[in-house]
Formats: structure tokens, sequence, C-alpha cells
């Protein structure tokens, strides 16, 4: 499911954390509010930049898009 089917499913606090945040490693909590409302997460590796969870490259975009529209 894309992220524009699970936004609006999380809570306002996690909608602002994550626009807040964008582009930085995810929370567990964000991570579990993600998942609950349908969505998929990254997972990076040690080797791979900033290890744990994270949002794709398309996500990251799409949250910087609606947060310049609010």
């Amino acid at each position: 499911m894309g992220i524009e089917q699970w936004w609006s499913r999380l809570d306002g606090p996690a909608r602002l954390w994550l626009v807040e945040h964008n582009g930085e490693p995810l929370t567990d909590e964000i991570v579990e509010k993600i998942r609950e409302a349908g969505g998929t997460v990254e997972m990076a590796g040690p080797g791979d930049g900033a290890a744990g969870a994270h949002l794709s490259d398309e996500d990251v975009d799409r949250v910087e898009a609606w947060a310049n529209e609010e």
C-alpha cells in the first residue's frame, strides 16, 4: 500500500513527526504506527548509510510535497 493510502490513517502527532523529521531514521513508535496504518518501511543496514528503518525516497519526497502545501 502506498503512502497516499496510509497517510490519512496516521494520527496527527505521527504525521507531524514525519514532516519535522523527514528523511531521518524512524523511531520504533513511528514504525509501529505506519505498519498499523497499512504502510511499509525500509530497513538499512550498517553499510547502507543511516542504519534503521526509514521511508522510501519516493515517500520522503511525497511527505516534503505535502509539508510544502500546508
